[in-house]
């Protein structure tokens, strides 16, 4: 069985990217577990801090994804998130965490997806962030999102990610839902 043209285009479109970020972000990128680590910062800032390196990342090669304002197709996957991201949720967007939808289950939208927009966007999950697609469209996340599509992964990203969460006194990671399952429903 032959590959899908839009698989094939994804994984030329995840080497351009790695190729065309900037060499000063791969340096940063090298040495970012090791300035997580000596960092004074508490737990929520230092993932606020790589939210913003994450930011500065996929702005490089945003012109490869169709990952655009408006697609949601991927809003309906299992997000696990920390009570640490959900906390920076609530603190920072309050009125679209108060708002949140109520009892639900995986495979349903997000609880913060309104009118196929996510309403806590600029503090979105850890998780929410790391997906992007390379396909030419976003014909196979709205028909088939499983057909071999490359995600990028940084290893100093992720590491730096998990040591945040080490360091933390929250929880284990949960779907995004969970939360609204019981703490939410009130």
């Amino acid at each position: 069985m032959s590959e899908h043209p839009d698989v094939i285009a994804s994984k030329i479109n995840r080497a351009k990217a790695i190729e065309i970020i900037p060499i000063k972000l791969k340096n940063m990128e090298d040495k970012l577990l090791d300035k997580v680590k000596k960092s004074k910062r508490n737990p929520t800032e230092k993932l606020v801090n790589l939210y913003g390196f994450m930011e500065k990342v996929s702005a490089s090669f945003s012109h490869l994804t169709p990952c655009k304002k408006g697609c949601s197709y991927c809003c309906e996957i299992r997000v696990d998130v920390s009570e640490m991201e959900l906390s920076l949720i609530k603190s920072k967007a309050r009125k679209a965490y108060n708002d949140a939808t109520k009892d639900l289950s995986i495979g349903e939208p997000c609880p913060f997806l309104k009118n196929n927009l996510c309403s806590v966007y600029e503090v979105r999950p850890f998780l929410c962030r790391r997906h992007q697609v390379f396909t030419p469209t976003n014909d196979l996340c709205a028909n088939n999102g499983d057909l071999g599509q490359e995600l990028l992964s940084f290893s100093e990203v992720e590491r730096s990610y998990v040591h945040i969460l080490s360091e933390s006194s929250f929880e284990k990671p949960k779907d995004i839902r969970e939360y609204f399952q019981t703490e939410h429903s009130e």
